[in-house]
């Protein structure tokens, strides 16, 4: 009500599917353009949203089947990015001299749930030599990593496969 009395016209989301979003908001509709933008990379599911914003590489042409909001493409990219002065040169991928390769997973703890257990499960399984390694700063914890290692074990995940790392400093990160 409040959206529709200020008169609002174009009404934007920046949050997408994250955490205390107002996806409900826009379901009905208070404003006469809703547009999704740069909180969130993909469809809101929303009849209601009528753009999202994006570039040609977050939204390829052919992907456009894929959400429910029209692309109202922009000239250049969203994402932009320079590298520090301390980063390293690109190197050639690690499983090239190896013969085999890690998977990485850099994400939140709390996002990380049976479902995902079981999938890594699979395709650690399906990929004998392969390796995964996980970073993020609850991990930097002895007690969260002895709990964690436990869970990847309930999951049939051998941990002698796993590298779990808290956080890094960004030149060591990269």
């Amino acid at each position: 009500r409040r959206i529709h009395a200020d008169g609002i016209h174009i009404l934007v989301d920046l949050a997408g599917h994250t955490a205390h979003n107002r996806l409900p908001v826009f379901a009905w509709k208070p404003a006469p353009v809703q547009v999704s933008w740069l909180g969130y990379f993909a469809t809101t599911g929303v009849a209601q949203m009528d753009y999202l914003l994006a570039d040609e590489v977050g939204v390829p042409a052919a992907q456009q089947n894929q959400f429910t909001e029209k692309i109202w493409y922009l000239p250049e990219t969203r994402l932009c990015f320079t590298p520090p002065e301390n980063a390293p040169a690109v190197a050639p991928a690690p499983s090239l001299a190896k013969d085999s390769i890690t998977f990485g997973c850099f994400q939140n703890l709390a996002k990380i749930g049976d479902a995902v257990l079981v999938q890594w499960q699979r395709i650690l399984d399906a990929v004998p030599e392969a390796r995964l390694r996980l970073q993020n700063k609850p991990l930097g914890d002895a007690v969260v990593r002895e709990r964690f290692t436990e869970r990847l074990k309930q999951h049939g995940i051998d941990p002698g496969r796993v590298e779990l790392h808290g956080n890094a400093p960004r030149d060591q990160y990269l």
